[in-house]
């Protein structure tokens, strides 16, 4: 987990980047763990999806800077439809001079106008960059979001890798143990076919060999789950690795608690959600500018088709019988005339107080949530130092107490057996006693390793490296 930091990562890019026969090396060559980690970080599909969110934040932020579209508009009214109509007019006079009656019929053409409009609106308040401060700040969230997810997948490759090597670890000692096993059998067998120790004591023994075989097949079976687990972790269905360079049995000391606590504070866990808390900030700020109503400004030229006339006109009276006809005609077809206007929505009902509101108590949700992450956080790191510290405990005590006296007692006891003093019972015993040692020592280690690998993941410092090289170059570099 010393790769989890900034340096390391991109030391591990450059690994990623330079070194394309890294997925054929692991075919021939000992996985090391710096080669998990670039891999992981290389071909990881849940890494892969993420980098998808984070384009499609750009993509968001994008178009949260894009101003409005301008509208076209066209229109064209009083278009008649069929001929025009004939006004007709009746009237009639009497006067001293006589009586006259006047009829008169008037025909006009089609008047109809033709506006064409270009309307833009203007947004006020700030709405743009309110937009843009809101699409930066998810991105920034998504961008958190990945980094979690980077780090649980270098968290998770660690602690596979530790899994794999103790599963070698337990192979390796359950083959010990079936061999030890069958060698006591065959002593156990010669004794009895001299007749110096009872047929019952050749039973105990085929039983306790019958039984490591066992344990040692499903600890190979063990082998290949763990394996598998690894190789998918850098999106591999199957392990082509031949095994793994690192060795698991070198422990430290481990940091006092308040140091661990106090550099928990800089993990992205909550650094997310301080990135959620700027974004909620800025959402209540966009809704805060979106209650100023916005202007939509136009322009525009409008042509008025000018209506020609006839009239027809007769009538008869005292003078006699009269008619007239008049035809009115204007020097050109159309009158141009411009065409401007704002309009402005007026704040009366509908001053966006609901969504501010929304944004307000999403805010406070946010605050929250992330009082909540940081209680957890808080929690999941105590677990892992307590379960730490009682591996570290077990760890010594059997390295340094139990294994070595169990080792000089089942010694002791094979050879006082092959000298004829104790009997194979005393043996099996003595062996099954070691080895369930042995084996509780390999659980104490890969429980230590996990531990560790999830307090790096949740305080983001190295405390120990289950490469011993790794562990010396970066000690040499401080």
């Amino acid at each position: 987990m010393r790769m989890a930091n900034g340096k390391g990562l991109v030391v591990l890019l450059l690994i990623c980047l330079l070194s394309p026969p890294l997925l054929a090396q692991q075919a021939t060559q000992p996985l090391a763990l710096s080669d998990a980690l670039a891999l992981a970080l290389k071909g990881n599909p849940d890494l892969a999806a993420y980098s998808w969110d984070i384009r499609a934040a750009e993509a968001r932020q994008i178009q949260a800077g894009l101003r409005p579209n301008p509208e076209l508009s066209i229109e064209v009214e009083n278009v008649r439809i069929g001929s025009a109509p004939h006004i007709r007019t009746s009237a009639w006079s009497i006067t001293s001079t006589g009586a006259e009656v006047v009829r008169s019929t008037e025909t006009s053409a089609s008047d109809e106008e033709i506006t064409i409009a270009l309307s833009q609106v203007i947004e006020l308040g700030g709405k743009r960059a309110r937009r843009l401060e809101l699409a930066a700040r998810d991105r920034d969230t998504v961008a958190w979001d990945y980094e979690i997810a980077r780090v649980n997948v270098l968290r998770d490759v660690v602690q596979a890798y530790v899994k794999v090597l103790a599963a070698q670890d337990r192979v390796a000692l359950d083959d010990e143990l079936a061999q030890l096993s069958e060698r006591v059998l065959d002593a156990v067998t010669a004794r009895v076919e001299a007749g110096r120790v009872s047929p019952l004591e050749q039973n105990k023994a085929q039983t306790a060999l019958a039984s490591a075989r066992v344990q040692a097949e499903r600890s190979k079976n063990a082998l290949a789950a763990a394996r598998t687990r690894l190789a998918s972790l850098w999106g591999d269905t199957e392990a082509s690795f031949q095994g793994l360079s690192g060795s698991f049995d070198t422990v430290c000391t481990l940091p006092d608690w308040q140091s661990l606590t106090n550099a928990s504070e800089q993990v992205p866990d909550l650094k997310r959600w301080q990135a959620e808390l700027e974004k909620r900030g800025a959402a209540i700020r966009l809704e805060k500018a979106n209650r100023i109503p916005d202007v939509t400004v136009s322009a525009g030229l409008r042509k008025t088709r000018v209506a020609d006339s006839d009239a027809d006109e007769f009538g008869f009276g005292s003078d006699g019988f009269s008619y007239s006809k008049s035809r009115s005609r204007a020097d050109d077809d159309y009158d141009n005339s411009v065409v401007v206007g704002v309009s402005v929505p007026l704040p009366l009902f509908n001053r966006n107080q609901g969504a501010i509101k929304e944004a307000e108590h999403l805010a406070a949700k946010a605050a929250e949530q992330r009082r909540a992450a940081a209680v957890g956080l808080n929690a999941s790191l105590r677990q892992a130092y307590e379960d730490a510290a009682g591996a570290y405990t077990a760890i010594l005590a059997l390295r340094d107490g139990m294994l070595p006296v169990a080792t000089q007692t089942f010694e002791s006891f094979n050879e006082a057996y092959a000298q004829g003093k104790f009997g194979s019972l005393d043996v099996l015993d003595a062996q099954r006693t070691l080895f369930e040692l042995r084996r509780e020592y390999l659980n104490a280690l890969t429980d230590y390793h996990v531990a560790v690998a999830d307090l790096e993941r949740l305080t983001g410092a190295a405390i120990c490296s289950v490469e011993p090289t790794i562990s010396n170059e970066n000690d040499k570099g401080k």
